[in-house]
C-alpha cells in the first residue's frame, strides 16, 4: 500500500569500509588517508566516521595500522578480498 506523506521513513546505511573520504570508490586517496591515520598525522583532522571506515582489519581492535593500509591498497587495485570487519 501507499505510505502517507506525513509518516516518517526509516533509512539504514551500511558502512563502506575502506572508502575513507566517502566518494563511493576505494582509491589512492583512501590509501593516503589510511596511512595518515595509521601514522597519527594530526592535520588534517579525521572524523570518527573516517577512522572507523579506515579500520578494516578487526572489529575488536579500534586502532588503524599498517595492516589496514595494506588491505585498503589491495582493494584499491582490484583485489576482491573481503575485509575482516565485513564478515558476520
Amino acid at each position: 500500500g501507499e505510505i502517507p506523506a506525513s509518516q516518517d521513513a526509516v533509512l539504514t546505511f551500511t558502512i563502506n569500509y575502506g572508502d575513507i573520504n566517502g566518494d563511493g570508490v576505494i582509491d589512492v586517496l583512501d590509501i593516503i588517508m589510511a596511512a595518515e591515520i595509521a601514522a597519527g598525522v594530526s592535520y588534517p583532522t579525521y572524523t570518527a566516521d573516517q577512522i572507523n571506515r579506515a579500520n578494516v582489519s578487526s572489529k575488536s581492535d579500534p586502532e588503524v595500522s599498517i595492516t589496514d593500509v595494506i588491505m585498503i591498497a589491495d582493494r584499491a587495485v582490484g583485489q576482491s578480498t573481503v575485509f575482516p570487519v565485513e564478515l558476520p
